[in-house]
């Protein structure tokens, strides 16, 4: 999806110079490769897949996890279409691991 940053194009990424934000998505780039290198070595039927392609996937699952404490103890969960409830600023939900409902809840502001 060319609206992250790691997609953008090289005239897109001139923009930045001068930025601490490109940096930003420079490492994001090399762990991205890190990652998909380590899966690579481990994982043959894994190869055929480009790294553009795991960048994709990795940011689609990336951009619908929620960070949150459960237990004391932090950590990410993934909600599909809860990312979809908060597309406006001000933000118009909270979200929270609640341990007497034993599950993750969204509330409208």
């Amino acid at each position: 999806h060319s609206s992250f940053p790691i997609n953008f194009s090289n005239s897109e990424l001139s923009q930045l110079i001068g930025s601490p934000f490109l940096m930003q998505v420079h490492e994001r780039v090399m762990d991205l490769k890190k990652d998909y290198d380590r899966v690579c070595l481990h994982s043959e039927p894994f190869r055929k897949y480009k790294f553009r392609d795991f960048c994709w996937a990795r940011t689609m699952v990336g951009s619908r996890m929620f960070g949150l404490f459960i237990d004391g103890k932090k950590t990410d969960i993934l909600a599909p279409f809860a990312d979809m409830l908060n597309h406006r600023l001000p933000k118009q939900t909270t979200w929270n691991y609640i341990q007497e409902e034993k599950g993750f809840v969204i509330e409208s502001l």
